[in-house]
């Protein structure tokens, strides 16, 4: 339901799945209300494709407490390095461990931070071809395996936009 009460239509890119694992109800984690570019304010943010921006900021709050979580993010149009940074309790540089898929996901775990912002910043991004990109996030709020399994994808765009 969004704020004014209205209901959307059900279909599958919205069920929640619940599935057992090794004898244990896994239910979903919590998603979170509060992410975005900015600190978690804007879910759109448009750039001019061919510029190169000196950092992106975007955040994701947990919508749970987190005790060895493992948290998923994929971006489209551009990829992931070890220039980039992520905070939990910290700035830290990406590993090339926790990069995959191409470069276009990024995947930590053991987060036991709580529930917290774990912001990400990507440093000298060269903007792709106009068009709209996706980042998408998800969480497993007890790592894999356990009691919780990943959140529903949740996602913020970034719209490249041709040269004045």
């Amino acid at each position: 339901k969004d704020s004014s009460n209205n209901e959307s239509a059900k279909n599958a890119e919205h069920a929640v799945m619940i599935e057992l694992v090794k004898g244990v109800l896994t239910t979903p984690t919590v998603t979170s209300s509060i992410y975005g570019f900015d600190g978690g304010i804007l879910k759109t943010k448009q750039l001019v494709t061919g510029s190169t921006q000196r950092t992106i900021r975007f955040d994701f709050f947990s919508g749970e407490t987190f005790t060895n979580a493992e948290v998923q993010v994929t971006i489209e149009g551009m990829t992931f390095n070890t220039n980039d940074y992520y905070s939990i309790s910290g700035w830290t540089h990406l590993t090339s461990d926790q990069i995959s898929n191409n470069g276009h996901t990024l995947t930590f775990t053991g987060s036991n931070r709580g529930v917290s912002d774990i912001a990400f910043e990507l440093h000298d991004k060269l903007m792709p071809a106009p068009g709209t990109y996706l980042i998408k996030f998800k969480a497993d709020a007890d790592g894999p395996g356990t009691a919780r399994s990943f959140s529903e994808e949740q996602f913020i765009t970034l719209i490249i936009l041709p040269p004045a």
